[in-house]
């Protein structure tokens, strides 16, 4: 029980490999649809002007969000840690 993590998040250095590449593939496709100039450039402009904000509002909410699970998963499990300290029933854990 002790010794085991209870998910992914206490992982800080886990990849989520199908979120890389969905990004990647978003990256090639929009910039493959900006090189071949299907609208005028100055249209193009404004409408990568206007949306990369909304974008970087999308990010930083789930930039935001994962942190935050992560750093509540941490805080879990030092605080069960504590607690089975402050009872005494630390010494018959594996971690005692």
């Amino acid at each position: 029980m002790w010794g085991q993590r209870k998910s992914d998040a206490d992982n800080p250095r886990q990849v989520d490999s199908e979120g890389g590449s969905l990004a990647c593939m978003a990256a090639v496709a929009r910039h493959s649809g900006f090189n071949h100039l299907l609208v005028q450039p100055m249209s193009a402009t404004l409408m990568i002007t206007a949306a990369l904000p909304v974008v970087f509002v999308f990010i930083f909410h789930y930039s935001e969000r994962s942190v935050r699970d992560w750093m509540e998963a941490g805080l879990d499990s030092k605080m069960q840690l504590l607690k089975s300290i402050r009872s005494g029933v630390f010494l018959q854990t594996p971690a005692g």
